[in-house]
């Protein structure tokens, strides 16, 4: 995240506390319980190379629209500014900013928002398998 905030000469501390502020304000964690305090695992554990499971979320951030899509191994990431958090928007910039650069991942971890008919059709016809997140844990593993 601080990666494109630089690249588009948006970084500052008070952005970055805006950020924080946004994250720990999310509505999708207001609505289910806090999870136990667990120890930190990384997701390295779960795979052995590049581009073999990949995260996947949008968010808001003012009045920016992101989607960002993070390798688990190796943590590489991008994030683009998308112009809704649709799913037409996120695939879009799955397909263009990470399978045409690197191929389509073995498998994608996503949230239950990605779960559906249109994103199913995607990962089918490229070949990628899915891990959903329980909706408790969405933004633990793509925005740490």
């Amino acid at each position: 995240m601080k990666a494109l905030l630089d690249r588009n000469d948006l970084r500052s501390t008070e952005v970055e506390k805006y950020l924080h502020r946004v994250v720990d304000s999310c509505e999708s964690c207001s609505r289910t319980y806090e999870p136990k305090k667990a120890r930190k695992v990384s997701l390295s554990s779960l795979n052995r190379s590049f581009n073999e499971l990949v995260c996947i979320d949008h968010f808001n951030l003012g009045n920016l629209r992101l989607c960002r899509i993070i390798c688990a191994s190796t943590r590489y990431s991008d994030a683009s500014v998308v112009p809704n958090t649709g799913m037409e928007a996120a695939i879009y910039a799955l397909d263009a900013h990470w399978i045409s650069q690197f191929w389509a991942p073995k498998s994608i971890q996503l949230d239950q928002a990605f779960a559906n008919e249109l994103f199913q059709k995607f990962f089918d016809r490229h070949g990628i398998e899915t891990r959903p997140i329980p909706a408790r844990r969405h933004n633990k593993n793509v925005l740490e």
